[in-house]
């Protein structure tokens, strides 16, 4: 980055966008949204430049009137997106452990009027009850399984299966985004009874070799076609690769790994427009 650049970036920071202060969404798919600016949330978003790729791949699979859940919220942007995408009547699930991150979707959701987002302070698991919970070096960052940075602290929440959350609320979620430090894999074994009634698309962020396996044996005995996300946009557009050997992780060049799509092979008007951002 050059000198000018950082400058500018310093300027920004400090001066027009400062830490605490609440920015108005200038780019892209949540372009005119509000949010409050902290270390952890970031500026990237200001300018469209927050997790790019997978925003326009979302716009491409979720439909107004989805449901749709998001395990791991953490700060709710992902979930703000979601109600936008799935409007009018759509509905988003928000699932988030901490405390902190709870206040955060709150107070989004109040900035956007979004109240379509439903927050269930929960971590989703293959059990319901409650565990122990690995914080991280900031108090947004958290796992079960304790992967990643951690501090040494650790709390107790409440978690729940998927298929006792489906069966008590009577929503049947359309898409799934799983972000959860390696817990991935727990979460879709509390889906399987769930699967008797519903398909849906899924977005997974894959963090071991173990949970690329783990995945991807979910994925095969439900019949599911899956994609890996490519870094970088063509013309706008999200770019894909088709993940060749659902067995097999990383290193694998052709296994599961990465941040992945997966919908049902069923599903052909949607496998029909992955496959085109494949070319």
């Amino acid at each position: 980055m050059s000198a000018i650049k950082s400058l500018a970036k310093f300027i920004a920071k400090k001066f027009i966008y400062p830490t605490g202060s609440v920015a108005t969404i200038k780019r892209g798919p949540l372009s005119g949204c509000q949010y409050r600016l902290s270390e952890a949330t970031g500026w990237a978003a200001i300018w469209g430049g927050w997790e790019t790729e997978a925003q326009a791949l979302y716009g491409s699979i979720i439909k107004p009137g989805d449901v749709v859940f998001d395990l791991g919220a953490n700060v709710g942007l992902h979930s703000l997106l979601f109600s936008k995408l799935s409007s009018p009547n759509g509905k988003v699930i928000a699932f988030e452990p901490m405390e902190s991150n709870v206040a955060e979707i709150k107070e989004l959701i109040s900035l956007n009027t979004a109240n379509s987002i439903c927050i269930e302070q929960y971590a989703v698991s293959d059990s319901t009850g409650e565990t122990v919970f690995h914080l991280g070096n900031h108090d947004k960052q958290g796992s079960i399984d304790g992967i990643g940075c951690e501090s040494g602290t650790t709390i107790t929440v409440k978690t729940v299966t998927l298929s006792d959350f489906i069966e008590k609320s009577k929503l049947k979620p359309n898409f799934i985004k799983i972000d959860i430090e390696g817990a991935e894999g727990a979460a879709l074994r509390g889906l399987q009874l769930a699967m008797q009634s519903c398909s849906p698309k899924l977005a997974i962020d894959l963090h071991t070799p173990e949970q690329d396996v783990c995945v991807g044996k979910f994925l095969i005995d439900h019949h599911y076609v899956a994609f890996r996300i490519l870094q970088g946009l063509r013309n706008q557009k999200p770019r894909l690769e088709a993940i060749k050997d659902l067995s097999k992780g990383w290193p694998d060049k052709d296994g599961i790994w990465g941040t992945i799509v997966a919908l049902p092979e069923k599903d052909t008007e949607t496998l029909k427009r992955l496959i085109e951002l494949t070319q």
